[in-house]
């Protein structure tokens, strides 16, 4: 399999704790959920903060996907 790594860079205005926080926090409001696995059904969708921490979703009946 041949695997290409992609970056995207993006510059803002604001602290990197600030815009780390918007990032992962607000996660939830700014995610289309047409790109979830829950759809309409999602509960809700974040990132862990913290370094390696996961994006995770939660769907109905306890579904979780990182």
């Amino acid at each position: 399999m041949n695997e290409k790594a992609i970056r995207c860079v993006a510059t803002v205005r604001a602290p990197v704790e600030r815009a780390f926080a918007v990032f992962t926090e607000g996660f939830a409001t700014w995610w289309p959920r047409e790109y979830t696995w829950s759809g309409e059904a999602l509960g809700t969708i974040g990132i862990e903060p913290g370094e390696g921490g996961f994006c995770f979703e939660l769907g109905p009946h306890g579904f979780r996907c990182d």
